[in-house]
């Protein structure tokens, strides 16, 4: 994400908040000009005209703007299970209408992509309902 986010702006710090290891920089970020800030117990404020991140030892660090980027675990464990073909980590396989290798099984968000965005998954609701909403039978009067 930090390198995505570097696309619109030369100044992009990424606030590492995991409780593990203090991460180190990926060669990526590092010619991206991206600055790793390792910050566990990390608090966000308000402050005028944007954020501020206050640190643990009490060190404060100012941002116009704050990007949270959460991350997700694909959990398309029961699709696998029912024999829907997937790519790595878990995503599913799926065709421009989102159905996947399995009759009538459809993948739509976070199972099919690594964009974790509403509006990814909304398209792709869109997508699989107008497919299912014209595979159904004709009743006519």
């Amino acid at each position: 994400k930090a390198l995505f986010l570097r696309g619109y702006s030369r100044d992009v710090t990424l606030l590492a908040i995991g409780q593990g290891d203090e991460p180190s920089a990926t060669p990526e970020l590092t010619e991206a000009g991206v600055e790793i800030v390792f910050a566990p117990d990390l608090h966000l404020r308000r402050r005028s005209g944007g954020i501020e991140a206050v640190f643990a030892d009490g060190r404060t660090l100012p941002f116009d703007t704050v990007y949270p980027a959460m991350g997700a675990e694909v959990r398309s464990q029961l699709a696998v299970s029912l024999g829907a073909e997937h790519v790595g980590e878990g995503y599913l396989k799926v065709d421009d209408h989102q159905r996947t290798s399995v009759s009538g099984l459809y993948g739509i968000g976070d199972v099919v992509t690594d964009l974790h965005q509403i509006s990814v998954a909304f398209g792709h609701a869109a997508v699989a309902a107008c497919n299912i909403h014209h595979s159904l039978p004709r009743h006519l009067a």
